[in-house]
Formats: C-alpha cells, structure tokens, sequence
C-alpha cells in the first residue's frame, strides 16, 4: 500500500477509532425498551467463578452500569465484603458522562475500607470496602470490576443480574469454571437459554447469557422479586470452611458439618451454671423454666449485627458470650442452647432464612440458604421456638420474620428441614374498640381501645419499645384520622407466646363530621378505613401472593348531637370471595349508634387471572368503608 492510500485510510477511519476509545457505552445507545421503568441499566456484567479444589476458589467480576437518574443513585455504589478468608482485590472504578467520556477515575484511597462492627473487637475481621460516586448530572455511568479469592467456601455467589425490579439489564454472563476431582451443583431460574458446557482435559466450563432483560413497575401483592427473575443458585458438593471440611449433596449430610461446628461450644462457667439452676428451681414447669432463661438472655445481652456468610457460621463459644454480653445470631442462640443445657433442658440450633416479605428456601436443592440462626425446644406435647437476638420479642413467638418456612433442625443424630410455627388467622387480629361523642358543630371527642395480636402485633411492635416523645410521633403519623388533637394515651403489651398490644387513646376530632346546610354527614369507620384499590393492570405478569391472614374488628359506639334526627343510614353490607370476607351493619338504641365491621383476609398464592377478582374485593371493601351516617337538624 502506497503512501498516499495509508494518509486517506487514516483520515478516513482515525475519527472513528478516536470516538471508540472516548466514548465508553454512551448512553444514548441504550435500547429503548430498556429504558422504561429503569432507574439504572446493566449495560453488561460478567462474572467468572474459578473452583480448583474444596479449599481454593477465586471469582473476578466486571460490570457497566448507567445511573437514568437521582432515584438510581444507589445503584452506583461498589459494596465488597470480606474478612481473613475471603480478600477482595483489584478493585478498579470509573466514571463516564452521558456521552461516555471519562470525568473520574476513582483511586484506591478514595474507597472506603470500614469493620462492620466497629467498637466489637471480636469481630475485627470482618469489613467492608465502599464507595458510592457523587454525580448529579444524569445519566452517568459506573465501571467497576474486582476480585475475589476464597481462602475456603461453603457458599458460591448467587447469580442475580437482576437485583430489582427498577433495574434492566443489557447482557450479563456467568462462566463457572471447575478443576478435575471438583463437583459443582445448579439450580437455574427462570432462563430459557440452554447452558453451554465444555470439557477439557482438567477443566470443565459452564456458561449461562441472557440479554435484554427490560426494568418492570413492581406489581402491588407480588411474591418476592427473586421468585419471577432469572437467577443461578451455585452450590458445591464438597467444602472445607475455617479448617473444616463437609459435604452438602443432602441436608443430612450438611447437618452433620453444621454438629461439629458446634462441639464443645457449650461450656460455661461453673458460677452460671449455678445461677442458672437457682435461676429455675423454682419453676412450677418446663415452659416457665424456659421463660426464665429466656428472659435472662434477654436482660444480659446484646444482638451485635453480622451477616451470617460475612461472620462465618461458627458460633463463639458460650463462655465468651457469657463474659463479655454480646454476639451475633449464631453466639447468642449457642449461647441460649447452653443455659438451657445447664437446666436439663435439650433444645435444637436451626438455621433459617430470615426476612419479612422473604420467599421460602429450595427445599429440594440442598445448600447453605440460610441467613439467621433461632432455637426451638421440643417438649412432649410442644415446641417452644427462641429468637435469641431480640431484647424485646415475647417469649416463644417469632413474628413475621421467622414464621412459617423452612428451617434445618441441626439435632444430635440426623437433620432435617421443619417448618417453622404459622399463626392462624384467629390468632391475628386487629380491633378497634371506641366511643365517640359528636357535638353539634361537628367536632368530636373519642375514646379508644386498639388492639393487636398475633402477627398484627408486629406492625406495632416497633412503637412500643419507643420513648414517649417517638410513640407520639408514631400515633400522629400512623393513625388514619385526619385533623386530631391526642389529648392522653397509654400502652399496655401483653408478652404471651400469642402476643397482644393494646393502645388506649382520648382524642379531640376538631371536625371529625361535616356540616352542610342542615345536614350532617358521620363517617362511620373512624380508623380502619380500606383504601388500597390494586392498580390497572393490562396484563400481570405475577401472581397474587398474600402473606398474612388476618381479622380487622371495629365496634364503635357514636352518641348523637340532639339538635339532630337521623336521615339515612348506609344498608347493612355483606360480601365474600376466595380472598376473604366482609361485614357491616348499624344499629340503633336511643341517641346512639352502634357500627359493627369486621374484615377477614385470607393468606394464599392466587393465579394471576384471578387480579380482576381481587381487585373488584378490594373496590367493594373501600366504597363500604366510606359510608356516612347522615343527619338532619330538627326543626323543633
């Protein structure tokens, strides 16, 4: 090629390369579809998981990731955990304009490296390095990747390129790679590509794709996010872990590793275990021998916050916790086990995924899970259940962050998945007791009794451990009573294994009634009122999951101005489905009047068909609980 041809190719096609190299994903190559409802877009992620032995694993991960705007700011954020065993490394972040061009390259001494526990010295190992950019010019985009060298595992990454329902994703690889003697497990989710498997003479290599996965408007009565998006459960079959080594192809087998964590984990000082004992002796049964342990627990300890894969899975010993009157789930529920112990009293350690709105365990695809450690005691006609890390939970109840799921009974000979105790719906009710005097101006003075038990406990459970300046707080915001003036209030707790709450209240209603001309118009349902319509759905694309079931009781009493005459009264309303039941009626004596409402909602995982139902129910639940008692003023 002569001179001059190379001078005009170059002229030609330099421009080009230039751009290529300036601007790094631009955002305005991003597909339209993929725009919609996103607040962040994974241009690309590609993750690499190496397995040479049991003891030797190393991951490498490299993302893009386009922040549309301030909603999407936390997505932008680097989070690494790590401790002795498992190092981070070769951390490297950038940051692009909209047009891709480079405004940041971020420096090592700009990542912050913190304990997770600061202050705890037992837990000195286990950090985190951290840094969230600060750009306000939208869109930006982040490019991160690092390292990650397992020094030991019991845990593979779960592979979730879809982490949230406001986040797309462009394309994103996963590549497991496995050394000869190395058996890795699998469960796929919700991908459709067929996985691409190639054998070598020492390594075998899994690969998995998928691209153009759109963001999505979170759907209201949605099963947990991880349910309905791809993901890749790992999972090995043999393991070593902080000098010990197990196998995981059953759940016995995992239990058995799981007992030799926990030997000789239980000795205590011989001054507490004589404590103990006088501590119980004069207990008039088993349960309240329990109760008195618990509540000692309770009084003597702390809850320090560890992720269960960050603090490692075995528990410090109980002498230790007994000293220094601190620990993690797995300490504190050792640390339990061993008191019961000293009483005579056999309980069993359980591992268990903990959350509130959280989706079950693959009880089929036996691995480590599990993110919380609690305790059941099994007596002859009963179980006793023990979260072990709240200071303020009833004795025996767990509440809605434990209830009803999986759990692995690690027990002395053989472990096996247990469902974790439910609470009917007769157990969880919440009731609205109150007397409501009504002047002629429409103002009112009311008494009220509200009641929570069950699980309905939990949505106050909060508010009672607060100070009485944030209880008056909590009533003001939470209360769904317009204009209000609390003139006393008081809180009783009842701390049974069927927990109850009781919240009595006196309260101005400065125009609780409206007056017009001379009519007055009374709503009927003071406090509970249903205004939570679903939304139109051209098409769900999940389905209706409702977790709880649950009973609303409201019973109030309203005495009358007598100036007034009653003009109209809402007809008595009685309606069901497979979703629950609803009820309400009006009676009269004298002056007063009596409305009576109760609302059963069933718990239950509904087709997705059935959402024109459902939300039909919840329209009929809302135009009855706006029902006004109309008045007229007396002539006389």
């Amino acid at each position: 090629m002569n001179k001059s041809k190379l001078v005009i190719l170059l002229y030609i096609f330099l421009p080009f390369w230039l751009i290529s190299k300036e601007n790094f994903y631009p955002s305005y190559l991003i597909p339209e579809n993929l725009l919609k409802d996103a607040t962040a877009v994974i241009r690309l992620k590609e993750t690499v998981i190496t397995i040479k032995s049991d003891r030797n694993a190393h991951m490498k991960e490299y993302v893009v990731k386009t922040i549309l705007n301030k909603a999407g700011d936390d997505h932008a954020a680097f989070l690494g955990f790590y401790d002795k065993d498992k190092k981070i490394g070769n951390i490297k972040i950038k940051i692009y304009d909209a047009g891709g061009k480079l405004i940041e390259n971020v420096r090592g001494k700009d990542i912050f490296d913190v304990s997770l526990i600061s202050g705890f010295s037992l837990y000195d190992d286990n950090r985190i390095k951290y840094y969230k950019p600060h750009i306000k010019d939208y869109p930006f985009t982040v490019e991160m990747e690092y390292t990650m060298n397992f020094n030991g595992y019991i845990q593979l990454p779960w592979w979730q390129p879809q982490y949230s329902n406001d986040v797309s994703v462009e394309k994103a690889t996963l590549k497991v790679i496995t050394y000869t003697g190395v058996d890795i497990r699998y469960r796929v989710c919700k991908i459709n590509n067929e996985i691409e498997v190639k054998k070598y003479v020492d390594q075998n290599h899994y690969f998995w794709t998928i691209n153009d996965l759109p963001a999505f408007d979170e759907e209201p009565f949605s099963p947990p996010l991880r349910e309905y998006v791809p993901i890749i459960y790992l999972a090995p079959s043999d393991f070593y872990y902080k000098g010990y080594s197990g196998n995981m192809e059953t759940w016995g087998n995992f239990t058995k590793w799981i007992r030799v964590l926990l030997e000789d984990r239980d000795q205590l000082p011989d001054e507490r275990q004589t404590a103990i004992k006088e501590l119980t002796e004069t207990a008039t049964d088993t349960i309240e021998m329990i109760q008195r342990i618990y509540e000692y627990v309770q009084e003597n300890t702390r809850y320090v916050s560890i992720q269960f894969g960050i603090g490692g899975f075995q528990p410090f010993e109980a002498s230790i916790v007994d000293k220094y009157g601190y620990g993690d789930c797995k300490a504190l529920t050792n640390y339990t086990m061993s008191l019961l112990k000293a009483a005579g009293i056999k309980s069993n350690y359980t591992l268990v995924y903990a959350g509130k709105n959280e989706t079950d365990i693959l009880n089929d695809f036996s691995s480590q899970q599990f993110n919380h450690v609690i305790l059941n005691v099994p007596l002859q006609y009963d179980t006793v259940w023990l979260e072990c890390t709240n200071q303020d939970i009833p004795f025996g109840y767990l509440g809605n962050f434990t209830n009803n799921r999986y759990a692995l009974d690690i027990t002395d000979n053989s472990g096996d998945l247990i469902r974790t105790p439910d609470y009917p719906q007769k157990d969880n009710v919440q009731a609205c007791y109150a007397n409501v005097i009504i002047n002629d101006g429409g103002k009112a003075q009311a008494q009220i009794e509200l009641t929570y038990t069950g699980l309905m406990y939990d949505e106050v459970f909060g508010f009672i451990n607060e100070d009485d300046e944030e209880q008056k707080k909590w009533l003001y915001k939470n209360l769904d009573v317009p204009n209000f003036n609390i003139e006393e209030y008081s809180v009783h707790e009842e701390k049974k294994r069927i927990p109850k709450a009781t919240i009595n209240l006196e309260m101005e209603l400065p125009k609780y009634a409206s007056v017009t001309g001379k009519r007055m118009f009374i709503p009927l349902n003071i406090l509970n009122k249903y205004e939570d319509i679903p939304k139109e759905d051209e098409e769900r694309k999940t389905d209706i999951y409702l977790r709880k079931s649950f009973i609303i009781y409201d019973s109030i009493v309203y005495t009358l101005p007598g100036l007034y005459i009653r003009e109209n009264f809402p007809a008595q309303v009685q309606f069901s489905s497979l979703f629950g039941e609803y009820s309400s009626s009006i009676t009269t004596v004298d002056q007063k009047v009596i409305y009576i409402r109760k609302l059963r909602m069933s718990k239950g995982r509904y087709p997705k068909t059935m959402y024109q139902d459902f939300k039909e129910f919840c329209k009929k639940i809302v135009k009855s609980d706006k029902a006004k008692l109309v008045l007229k003023k007396s002539d006389e």
